[in-house]
């Protein structure tokens, strides 16, 4: 067995993601920031990385939410954090700003708090309504497929509801587009940021490099949401293409290892566990792919899918994806199989010196939009914009 095949997992391996929550969990950081400082602010969002330092190893969320408190501090407040999951907090303060994330227990802790409150809502999604009416479509036809059992639940919800939304005085989104996905009276009130990583070295790659990794294409992912990120879409069209590799490196749901349990088992089609995978096999793994796909719906911009650019992966997909397309060959014009095809033949045609091209492009655009110093200045303007209207 080959260092690289060990990893590959046979199709009838089930994994599940569950959130299991410990007493850590819930700790509460008081009195983050300058002690001196007057204003009051209370986080309720993710308290783990103000008492881990491994915690921070991803920026999105562990180190959105320090960055949440540095920023509160340099305004002239004291920050409070709690757990989003937090719902036995009470209020015993006279908070100046809350910051809240979906709506776990944002509404439980918003009406303890005075009027003069500043209530600011961040989410990394899209209006609660339009995730769940496309993640309902992504469903049914699945459904109509006879692939799926019209008894399996949708997997992935929305963490926000119209209450919390109407709640908030102004709310934080990932990218532009989700700010359309919300009511028209809502959306004077949205700002965005663009999402981000943790700097981390590209993989080198030579023309030679691009020439052998023309047909080879994976897909990056975080856990959870398979059916809403197009894994089905994306396994049918290289069920369709067996002269292009897939690699699946992420966590595969009950759903997709049932319904696809024989395409899964095609040579063309590789699925690996990522969390198995040394740095050193990865890397050796990646360097030969040239593409990722990215066909999920609208929902924030996917954490994995910047990651793969900052890596050098030249990005194929749809509007959906919520991300720049700064190449008009790298659109999937549509949400099915088909489009996917048309994209990646196209795509895999060019000659290494566009390849290259691409690459190069890639790695520029990751740092120029998606980078974690544009991700602070921006954040810090729209809470200080926020901050300076109202308090």
């Amino acid at each position: 067995m080959s260092k690289l095949s060990q990893y590959i997992i046979k199709s009838d391996h089930i994994f599940t993601t569950k959130i299991k929550l410990t007493s850590e969990d819930n700790r509460r950081y008081f009195n983050f920031g300058d002690k001196s400082n007057e204003k009051k602010a209370l986080i309720s969002y993710l308290s783990s990385p103000f008492f881990d330092k491994n915690k921070t190893k991803l920026f999105n969320p562990f180190g959105v939410v320090k960055e949440f408190g540095n920023i509160l501090d340099d305004l002239g407040f004291k920050v409070d954090i709690i757990n989003l999951w937090d719902t036995k907090f009470k209020v015993e303060k006279d908070y100046d700003l809350f910051i809240g994330h979906c709506n776990t227990n944002f509404n439980i802790i918003s009406q303890q708090l005075p009027s003069k409150t500043l209530k600011i809502l961040y989410v990394n999604t899209s209006s609660p309504e339009y995730f769940l009416k496309k993640s309902k479509a992504r469903y049914e036809k699945l459904f109509k497929s006879g692939r799926l059992n019209k008894k399996i639940k949708i997997n992935r919800t929305s963490f926000l509801d119209e209450k919390t939304i109407q709640e908030s005085d102004f709310i934080i989104t990932l990218g532009k587009e989700n700010i359309k996905t919300f009511n028209k009276e809502h959306q004077n009130k949205i700002s965005y940021v663009d999402n981000a990583v943790f700097k981390e070295n590209p993989i080198i790659k030579t023309l030679k490099h691009l020439e052998k990794g023309r047909n080879n294409f994976i897909f990056l992912s975080g856990s959870g949401g398979n059916i809403q990120k197009g894994v089905d879409l994306i396994i049918e069209a290289f069920a369709r293409m067996p002269k292009k590799n897939l690699f699946i490196y992420c966590e595969l749901e009950y759903e997709i290892l049932k319904a696809y349990s024989t395409e899964l088992k095609l040579p063309n089609i590789k699925y690996i566990y990522h969390y198995r995978f040394s740095r050193f096999l990865r890397n050796k793994l990646f360097k030969k792919i040239n593409f990722q796909i990215g066909i999920g719906i609208l929902s924030g911009q996917g954490t994995a899918f910047i990651g793969g650019m900052q890596l050098g992966f030249i990005p194929i997909m749809t509007k959906e994806m919520n991300f720049n397309i700064f190449n008009k060959n790298l659109l999937i014009k549509e949400e099915n199989f088909s489009a996917i095809i048309e994209t990646a033949t196209n795509i895999s045609s060019f000659n290494p010196k566009a390849l290259l091209n691409l690459y190069e492009q890639t790695l520029k655009e990751q740092k120029k939009i998606y980078s974690v110093d544009i991700f602070k200045t921006k954040l810090k303007s729209i809470i200080s914009s926020s901050v300076k209207n109202r308090l």
